[in-house]
């Protein structure tokens, strides 16, 4: 699990997130060997982006940093999306996180 989030960025911005992924106590899991495909699926339910996470600085922790580069984010029409992430872990355990929205802005000279 990891908490549902709602984030607003600029259309263009580098986007930096970081979450834990915790199991149902609250406890973090280990994310040793893990990785974490993070998909932006717009309103159309067409999936936009799609981000995967295989190195962790502390997997120990649970605690995982999403990027979506600025380039990608300057792809994006102005709206809200979903943030939708699967984890995989090492002994091949699949689930999924809490769904977060991302809401893509006009930059404010625009």
């Amino acid at each position: 699990m990891s908490s549902t989030n709602n984030y607003n960025i600029i259309q263009g911005s580098t986007f930096v997130a970081t979450q834990t992924v915790t199991d149902t106590n609250g406890d973090a899991l280990d994310l040793t060997g893990a990785s974490i495909t993070t998909t932006i699926i717009d309103r159309n339910a067409t999936e936009v982006v799609q981000v995967v996470t295989d190195s962790f600085s502390a997997p120990l922790t649970g605690t995982y940093t999403i990027t979506i580069p600025a380039a990608t984010t300057a792809t994006l029409d102005i709206g809200c999306y979903e943030l939708q992430g699967i984890v995989t872990l090492e002994d091949t355990t699949v689930f999924g996180l809490e769904i977060s929205y991302i809401n893509v802005n006009y930059a404010a000279n625009q």
